[in-house]
């Protein structure tokens, strides 16, 4: 008996399993199967927007692109968008921040697959990130937009009814309507939409219906069952970086389908845009890899927004037609035409009112923002009289009245740089021929195409540099000419890396990985010798042909550790004729001026530096916050000017290198004391500097050995001593 009760029990939860699965399938069923697709709502409306895009974006998206009238520079550019998209070619738009580039791009996307003028739209964006939060938006459209769900059945019912779980696309099917008017006809089987419903893909359902279903005359009777013009598109997001060649997706019918509209958005970040290497590797994946995805078949439709960002950058070049002519192009500006009120009503009363506040004081600033308001509506004819607006509508609706008004905000409260960038698409370049403020892309672009280890057939005076790292030893090797003119012959890493020269943090051989040892003062001393037994050998040629060899090498002693390791090593090097320690140090506004020292009996002195000795052994001590200003004035001026720095090869070898030596900005400060005034480098966050050190370093070892520029370098206040210099031998 025990043993029959207990198979019963077995039976029995068999026999439930069996009609909880059984249920299950039901359910899955029933959610599987959405059904007949409803018929269009409103053909003609469908119909008129099949070839207009403007139409379509103001008549189905009336909370975004159809909230306020467009401009005519945006009514132009997306006419262009719209033949780019029928007809195939590349079009490029630099609109202001705001003016709802993306927006617009992402809806035509949708109007290319809805209508079927295209069936597969890679959404490319600076990265992964960027390109999905474009994908989100054009999926939301498709889920919730109620137009599109009236007149696009055949699309947005089948995504509708996922309910946002993409598993359930992996079974759904319909029932295919019969030709008399789309009522499901019991001897036709489900069929599989095909949707997909990924994060970072999109395939629309393939769902049948009588064949002219959508038209403005709807279905003929006796009409095959067809597939609708946007069954089956497909959308996937990338990052432009990570663009593949042979991108392409099976369709149902068994076919390969290649890419045909390629969607771009804000295609390079802040850091890319100031680096030439950068923007030369984005134009290239654009023009190599983007732009042949499509094959031979058909012309694809390539459509680029953005902002310029920099002089140069990615989307300045492609909007240049002389570097770009096969791009149209569409460079918008917020103020077309300014009024002769800019400088005296706007940008004195106006903005003056508008900064009044006391920013310690609660309120303040709106109180003053209101005084401004006041002040501009009191003055609103005489203040808005000559210009002319891209777009009248761009403006805060509850702080503001006017675009013009928005347009003085943004340049009073963000200034000029931002503005041109950000609102012009004109942006200023950062670097002037008297600025200390350098970027990446501007010391990049003082390549010269000299071939590297070649000295300019004008400079006679050739230094190193080392700087010592506890991981690798970062060298640098520059001649100079009269008026302290400067050229940077070459420079790389010891150990020697994969690249020619990288950050600090990237390097994949160290010092003691090469020297085999824990130990640092090993490592380091290795390093050293090693390295300053390949440059002193070194034989280096001119631009005419002669032979120089290095007439200085200094040697950093500033870190951590490694200032009794420096010393020791120049003591001993067998190179100890042209190898000395240098010490960079911080004089502030209240610290006296290195040139003001007066001079022991054997040291030397000049603009900024000290010749002198400690622990029996000579070394040189500098101002590092005057000649960085030093450096950075010369790296600011024309390559070939008198005086100017330059680089050898090309803009594109110098990424890494660049951006260190750029990676400092200027900071004035002054004394309250002594009341001087000094220019005090500070580095930016999360930024390298191990290029501008060496490059420092270089100068003030030509500096010691003669090498002047007259403007700059003032004298030494005049001493016994220092007069006394003059027959004291360089060498101690």
């Amino acid at each position: 008996m025990p043993r029959e009760s207990k198979k019963s029990a077995a039976q029995l939860g068999q026999e439930q399993r069996d009609r909880m699965a059984l249920r299950a399938r039901a359910h899955t069923a029933a959610v599987s199967c959405i059904g007949t697709i409803p018929m269009v709502s409103d053909p003609a409306r469908r119909e008129a927007c099949r070839l207009n895009l403007l139409l379509f974006l103001t008549t189905y998206f009336p909370e975004s692109t159809g909230l306020s009238p467009f401009g005519e520079d945006q009514k132009r550019a997306i006419s262009r968008i719209g033949t780019c998209i029928i007809d195939g070619g590349r079009f490029v738009e630099a609109f202001p921040r705001g003016y709802a580039k993306t927006t617009i791009l992402e809806l035509a996307v949708v109007w290319a697959l809805l209508y079927g003028h295209r069936k597969f739209t890679p959404l490319f964006g600076a990265n992964e990130k960027t390109a999905t939060a474009s994908m989100d938006s054009i999926k939301s459209e498709f889920e919730e937009n109620d137009l599109l769900l009236a007149d696009f059945p055949e699309i947005c019912f089948s995504i509708k009814a996922i309910d946002g779980k993409p598993q359930r696309g992996n079974s759904q099917n319909h029932k295919p309507g019969d030709v008399e008017g789309g009522n499901p006809s019991d001897d036709v089987d489900p069929r599989r939409t095909h949707i997909e419903w990924r994060s970072d893909a999109l395939v629309l359902p393939s769902c049948l219906v009588p064949d002219g279903w959508w038209t403005i005359e709807g279905a003929k009777p006796g009409a095959p069952l067809v597939e609708p013009p946007g069954a089956g598109g497909i959308v996937i997001t990338c990052g432009l970086l990570a663009a593949s060649r042979g991108m392409k997706h099976k369709r149902t019918s068994g076919a390969n389908q290649r890419p045909d509209f390629v969607f771009i958005d804000d295609p390079q970040k802040d850091e890319q845009a100031e680096s030439p290497a950068q923007v030369s590797k984005l134009l290239s994946i654009l023009k190599k890899s983007v732009l042949k995805m499509g094959g031979h078949k058909n012309p694809m439709a390539v459509c680029c927004a953005g902002t310029i960002i920099q002089p140069d950058d990615f989307m300045d070049q492609l909007l240049t037609p002389r570097l770009n002519p096969s791009w149209q192009s569409e460079r918008i500006a917020m103020v077309r035409t300014w009024g002769p009120a800019k400088d005296t009503l706007w940008l004195t009363d106006y903005a003056k009112i508008r900064n009044s506040f006391d920013p310690e004081k609660i309120g303040d600033q709106s109180r003053a923002h209101a005084d401004a308001m006041a002040f501009y509506l009191a003055h609103k004819k005489e203040m808005d009289a000559g210009h002319e607006m891209a777009w009248d509508f761009c403006y805060f609706e509850h702080i503001e009245v006017s675009a013009i008004q928005h347009a003085y905000n943004m340049l009073i409260d963000d200034g000029p740089d931002v503005f041109a960038s950000e609102c012009q698409n004109r942006p200023k370049p950062r670097i002037e021929s008297v600025s200390l403020a350098p970027r990446p892309i501007a010391i990049a672009s003082k390549a010269n195409n000299v071939p590297r280890g070649i000295i300019l057939r004008s400079h006679s005076t050739l230094t190193a540099f080392i700087d010592v790292q506890k991981a690798v030893l970062p060298w640098v090797v520059m001649s100079f000419g009269q008026g302290f003119g400067g050229h940077v012959v070459d420079y790389g890493l010891f150990p020697a890396q994969s690249r020619p020269y990288v950050n600090i943090s990237d390097v994949k051989i160290t010092l003691q990985q090469q020297f085999q040892t824990p130990v640092l003062e090993t490592s380091l001393m290795g390093g050293m010798e090693k390295l300053v037994d390949v440059l002193a050998h070194r034989v280096f040629m001119s631009e005419v042909g002669t032979e120089m060899r290095l007439n200085l090498i200094g040697i950093d002693e500033n870190w951590g550790d490694s200032t009794g390791i420096v010393h020791t090593f120049c003591q001993r090097s067998k190179h100890a004729n042209i190898v000395i320690p240098q010490d960079g140090r911080f004089y502030g506004p209240q610290a006296r001026p290195i040139d003001t020292y007066q001079l022991k009996e054997g040291e030397r002195g000049g603009y900024g530096w000290l010749l002198t000795k400690i622990r029996n052994s000579r070394h040189v001590v500098c101002d590092v916050n005057v000649w960085k200003t030093f450096a950075q004035r010369r790296l600011a001026l024309p390559a070939n000017a008198p005086g100017g720095w330059s680089l050898f090869g090309r803009s594109e070898e110098h990424e890494a290198f660049s951006q260190q030596v750029a990676a400092e900005y200027p900071d004035d400060h002054t004394s309250r004391g002594t009341g001087r005034t000094v220019t005090l480098w500070q580095k930016l966050p999360g930024r390298e500097n191990h290029g501008l050190d060496l490059v420092v370093g270089a100068a003030v070892m030509a500096s010691t050995l003669g090498v002047k520029a007259s403007l700059e370098m003032s004298p030494r206040r005049s001493s016994v001593r220092q007069q006394r210099r003059k027959s004291v031998s360089y060498m101690f």
